[in-house]
């Protein structure tokens, strides 16, 4: 196996080491080509991971493993007793770099440009923003300013405060942006793990923000972050 080969396959390994914490939870459906990778405990959502290359080492891992593969969705869902369609669940997306892993609603739109990603909900009136960079400098300190520095001229809803979830800890704060169409909600994570730095955050009109809060909390709360590189080591 060439070297780009492996780490590829080191990191669908740890994509399912760190979605559910075992390939046992995952099948794939074939029903179209290339075969869809689903989680399908503890509830059914697709796996959407944006580089096909980094896909195609998450389905032959998947394949080594023994995982279940099934024709149709409808087929997965008699096997496990799962009653509602995989549509209506969660997707996951994972960053090609192998830093970090969310979920989100299968019906939200994901977009990536280099290394900043968007999830859309289906009126695209805000967004979850990811970005994330791994270097030497990273450190809580950096962290701190740079979430000063990005939201300077924003009014203060709730002020930076510490966080632990999942495998982090990181900041959090809320943030409230006047426009000329009125009034946007943000909410900020930024964190570090390793050499990684990953900032989070969503935004959204103040009256959708109202309505949608409970889905944007959701997203940023199922963060789970990685160092390729020093995990490897």
């Amino acid at each position: 196996m060439q070297p780009d080969h492996q780490a590829l396959a080191a990191r669908a390994a740890q994509i399912f080491s760190m979605n559910g914490g075992s390939w046992r939870d995952y099948a794939l459906v074939a029903d179209i080509e290339p075969p869809r990778i689903v989680r399908a405990l503890p509830s059914i959502g697709l796996l959407d991971i944006a580089d096909e290359a980094l896909a195609q080492a998450c389905r032959h891992y998947l394949s080594e493993q023994g995982a279940q593969t099934f024709a149709t969705f409808d087929e997965l869902s008699s096997a496990f007793g799962i009653r509602q369609p995989a549509n209506d669940g969660l997707a996951s997306y994972s960053s090609p770099a192998g830093f970090y892993t969310v979920q989100h609603p299968a019906d939200w739109r994901v977009s990536r440009e280099e290394n900043i990603v968007n999830i859309y909900p289906p009126d695209a009136s805000g967004s979850v923003t990811i970005s994330a960079f791994r270097g030497d400098g990273v450190s809580p300190l950096v962290l701190r300013g740079l979430i000063e520095r990005t939201f300077k001229d924003y009014e203060i809803v709730s002020s930076m405060r510490p966080i632990s979830q999942n495998n982090w800890d990181g900041l959090q704060a809320e943030f409230s942006q006047a426009t000329d169409t009125g009034l946007r909600g943000w909410l900020v994570i930024g964190t570090t793990y390793g050499k990684v730095l990953v900032m989070i955050t969503a935004n959204d009109t103040e009256e959708a923000m109202s309505s949608r809060r409970q889905a944007y909390e959701s997203i940023l709360d199922s963060l789970v972050l990685a160092d390729p590189e020093e995990d490897r080591a």
